[in-house]
């Protein structure tokens, strides 16, 4: 259940432990563990299909899962819920129903699906001051609209869960209420990491899907990142604030964002516990959101050791980093990055060393890049990995631009010519997402590309997940320009 895939009567399943867990809250974890018991016992060093998985499970709860086997393993994508409700004079719930939506994208199958899920009801406390759960509606649904009868009555919520507890494999929306709490730093005051984990999640998902303004995203992460407790989700929200500031934000506003995430980054790495991982998790951070002189300032006092955070080691790995971000904004030569591979000449090294040429802003660093990552087949597997780490960067704006033209007429040659694996790396790795190339230019450069009638399957495929990439980044701009996310 711990995979990221599941495999069926030879098929694999790449839903795999999101969908054994729906399966589980669908029939019951009682049931669920009582016919897992059953079946390894009925088919102990035996062959088995799925339908001797299924059958257990159906003896176990008495529900038919045959149904459900259809829609969840030979259907893609991912439904979205969300609540729609009215309130009465006094604040509580008039009518309450929570709406699904299937997936609408070429790779997916356009079907709702049946889920087990748990409603959360979350109020300020205001004497213990954090939001706690003071109410929880379990159902199931399996249309597009679900009238939800225990809702009625209740005092509106000041965060609102659809999917409280994760229990189904879904997407979900926050409402307006639930937002302006989170907004007021509501994230930092949920005591459990889970709800939190989920209030992040429907967060990033909103801003991706141009729901939620980009800027509205970053408010969030200064507001309520800071408290995070759980090292991971605390990375993962990191990454998801400089990727949205990277595609999803107003270009013209994304600048200032930079400003106060690495701001903010530089000063909770300072005010972290020495050595701790928070505090080794913001500085990375702040590494890759500096914007201003006086953050390279910083970046660069972190090298020579002229600045210093208190408890903070300054290993290869992270040094590394630095380098890469200095040589990124043009604030060192080829003299630093050959003496920082004198003093690290291990492989990883080298490929570090790499990456940071690649970074250099200049053209002539962009044309040895892509000539060593594109045209020449003698480099290896991780040395092209690494260049391709570092050919774009979004500091270099039109330097970048030429390379969309040049993408879409080198990628059938390099598609012939290459491994899979290598192909793939120029494919996926170099596709034009980069700030300066979200236009609708770079869209008409991949249709065209895709209009072709000989292309590869597979080659079709992955170009077209890179244009979508471009069109989603070009509607959440649209929602993240002033006007629109005042």
């Amino acid at each position: 259940v711990q995979t990221a895939e599941v495999n069926f009567d030879g098929i694999t399943y790449a839903k795999g432990a999101s969908v054994l867990k729906q399966l589980a809250a669908y029939v019951g974890v009682e049931q669920f563990l009582a016919g897992l018991r059953d079946y390894f016992t009925e088919h102990a060093y035996g062959n088995t299909t799925l339908a001797d998985l299924l059958g257990a499970l159906e003896r176990s709860s008495g529900r038919e899962l045959g149904s459900w086997s259809k829609l969840w393993l030979e259907t893609a994508g991912i439904n979205t819920i969300w609540p729609e409700f009215t309130l009465d004079e006094s604040g509580h719930y008039a009518t309450f129903d929570l709406v699904q939506s299937a997936p609408n994208d070429i790779a997916s199958s356009n079907v709702v699906r049946p889920h087990r899920l748990a409603i959360g009801l979350y109020h300020d406390d205001p004497q213990g001051g954090q939001l706690v759960r003071t109410g929880r509606v379990e159902l199931e649904i399996s249309s597009e609209r679900t009238a939800v009868e225990q809702m009625i009555g209740l005092v509106q919520s000041d965060l609102l869960l659809v999917n409280d507890d994760d229990l189904a494999y879904c997407k979900l929306r926050l409402d307006e209420r639930s937002l302006r709490t989170l907004r007021a730093g509501g994230i930092g005051r949920l005591a459990e990491s889970l709800p939190r984990a989920l209030a992040w999640s429907a967060a990033w998902d909103m801003t991706r899907d141009g729901e939620l303004a980009t800027r509205d995203y970053l408010r969030l992460v200064l507001s309520g990142a800071a408290a995070e407790t759980d090292i991971g989700l605390l990375q993962s929200i990191n990454r998801h604030a400089i990727r949205a500031l990277e595609l999803y934000a107003d270009p013209a506003w994304a600048p200032q964002g930079f400003v106060a995430l690495a701001s903010h980054a530089l000063d909770a790495a300072r005010a972290a516990e020495p050595s701790s991982d928070h505090q080794l998790a913001w500085t990375h951070a702040f590494v890759a959101a500096a914007q201003t002189e006086e953050h390279t300032a910083v970046l660069q006092g972190l090298r020579t050791g002229d600045v210093v955070i208190d408890g903070l080691a300054i290993d290869d790995e992270l040094r590394w980093l630095i380098v890469q971000a200095l040589s990124a904004r043009g604030a060192i030569g080829e003299d630093v990055i050959a003496a920082e591979l004198e003093r690290d000449p291990s492989a990883a090294g080298q490929r570090h060393a790499a990456t940071a040429r690649a970074l250099e802003p200049t053209a002539e660093a962009k044309a040895r890049a892509w000539q060593l990552a594109v045209e020449d087949d003698n480099v290896p597997n991780s040395m092209q990995e690494a260049i391709i780490a570092g050919f774009a960067h979004r500091l270099h704006g039109e330097l970048l631009v030429p390379y969309v033209e040049r993408y879409f007429a080198g990628v059938p040659e390099v598609w012939r010519r290459r491994t899979s694996e290598l192909a793939q790396q120029v494919v996926i790795g170099l596709f034009p997402t980069w700030p300066s190339t979200i236009t609708d230019t770079t869209l008409a450069a991949a249709d065209a590309f895709l209009a072709q009638p000989q292309l590869p399957p597979a080659l079709r495929r992955l170009v077209g997940e890179g244009r979508a990439d471009v069109a989603r980044a070009l509607r959440a701009r649209a929602v993240d320009e002033p006007e629109q996310s005042a």
